[in-house]
């Protein structure tokens, strides 16, 4: 399958030398702005299917992409390996409340093309205001069984990530990334995320 000048260009930037097949398609279905979920096992590749449409938005059109994650040493590892390859990333955890302001004021300017957070950041009213009139063109789930797995448990903030999404001014497309998801559990994604008619790619 022929890979687009901008997926390459993107590529090119976190020094991706060549895609998987499985990669591909998930990539351009986030980039045709139709929602994605995709099941693929661990150290499949995941991040970059992401990552790289995000890279695409930010370069052509300055918008910024929200991951979320269960922890904050996820989010730390990936913040740092993007900003190692030179792409604008940051995330916002209890790890570094002093510097919150200055990162909501950088994703005003457009510098920022992923911020990453937890599902419990998505009910803060400080948070709500800054997005609502910034929303992101991608809003990642990653490890999406989280939401299913810990949602009707001890982390309620996952349930709501729908609700959070209904308060921006423009929907985004929305992207869940998990290893785990047997099939039942697809359905339940899908309606806990209010995806529409999602792409589904299963990786082998």
């Amino acid at each position: 399958m022929k890979i687009k000048h901008e997926v390459q260009d993107a590529m090119d930037t976190m020094g991706i030398i060549k895609l998987r097949k499985q990669q591909i398609k998930p990539i351009n279905s986030i980039l045709s702005c139709e929602d994605t979920l995709m099941i693929a096992p661990t150290s499949s590749g995941k991040s970059a299917v992401f990552q790289i449409p995000a890279n695409v938005r930010w370069k052509k059109e300055q918008q910024w992409t929200l991951v979320i994650e269960p922890t904050v040493s996820l989010m730390e590892d990936q913040v740092r390996e993007l900003l190692e390859k030179g792409v604008p990333a940051a995330a916002m955890s209890s790890h570094n409340k002093a510097e919150h302001k200055n990162i909501l004021a950088k994703l005003a300017n457009h510098q920022i093309a992923l911020l990453y957070v937890t599902p419990e950041r998505l009910q803060s009213p400080v948070f709500q205001q800054a997005v609502r009139y910034n929303s992101p063109c991608l809003v990642v789930v990653d490890e999406a069984h989280c939401v299913l797995d810990w949602g009707y448990t001890f982390r309620p903030s996952y349930l709501l990530i729908k609700t959070f999404i209904k308060t921006l001014k423009q929907r985004p497309v929305i992207a869940a990334f998990t290893a785990t998801a047997p099939p039942e559990y697809h359905k339940e994604i899908k309606k806990c995320l209010d995806m529409k008619k999602p792409n589904i790619f299963q990786g082998s």
